[in-house]
């Protein structure tokens, strides 16, 4: 019956040293965990969208409202006294109009003015109504403006 010898206390400091060294390297600290920017982005947007058209479906103005931005509807060249316009841009909403819109799709982003921006539908036709979506600093999207055109 062979005895296993005792490994060298030079070959054992080796081999700890080898196996600490590998946990290492496989450890969470040099995996990718984040997703790469752009996924982030699209990401970002399906879930943004979905939770926009769930709001509009129940009409649900507070959840609108925190989708909004503060300056919402700067671009139609609509002014409301208040500079926090959303309250009476939700009060006067065409719901259908919204509906009918939003079931249209949404276009590619876009940059315009050095943002980036999305519209529903994706597609102008010759009346209507768009909504614009923007991406804001933070990497949020916010519901910027919408209006009818012909």
């Amino acid at each position: 019956m062979k005895v296993a010898r005792p490994i060298p206390n030079r070959l054992r400091s080796i081999s700890t040293f080898s196996l600490v060294l590998l946990m290492f390297l496989a450890s969470p600290v040099f995996v990718r965990t984040t997703r790469p920017q752009s996924t982030r982005k699209s990401a970002d947007w399906v879930a943004f969208y979905s939770a926009f058209r769930s709001a509009v479906r129940k009409r649900d103005k507070q959840a609108l409202k925190s989708m909004m931005a503060i300056e919402f509807n700067k671009g139609a060249g609509i002014s409301y006294s208040d500079p926090d316009a959303r309250d009476a841009v939700l009060r006067d909403m065409n719901w259908k109009g919204l509906d009918q819109v939003l079931r249209k799709g949404v276009s590619s982003v876009k940059s315009q003015g050095g943002k980036s921006i999305r519209h529903v539908p994706s597609q102008m036709s010759d009346v209507g109504m768009v909504a614009f979506f923007e991406l804001r600093n933070d990497g949020r999207w916010e519901w910027s403006d919408y209006y009818f055109y012909h």
